[in-house]
């Protein structure tokens, strides 16, 4: 029985769960956003709202970031 409950199997490591160890993998959004830090790049989501100045965005970062 002392071996059959809950706190006794975590404590022993037999959690059950098969869950990824470390840190989480980054998103798309998480990307981009570093990507745009990177740059200089800020107020970003409203600049992206209006087609003009995101094209003056994405043109200075083609600049910086020669291997686009």
């Amino acid at each position: 029985m002392d071996g059959e409950r809950t706190v006794k199997k975590l404590q022993e490591g037999q959690s059950g769960g098969g869950g990824k160890k470390g840190r989480t993998s980054l998103r798309w959004m998480d990307d981009v956003k570093l990507d745009l830090r990177n740059t200089g790049v800020k107020r970003w989501r409203t600049r992206a709202v209006g087609r003009i100045k995101w094209a003056s965005v994405v043109r200075k970062a083609k600049a910086k970031l020669k291997w686009l």
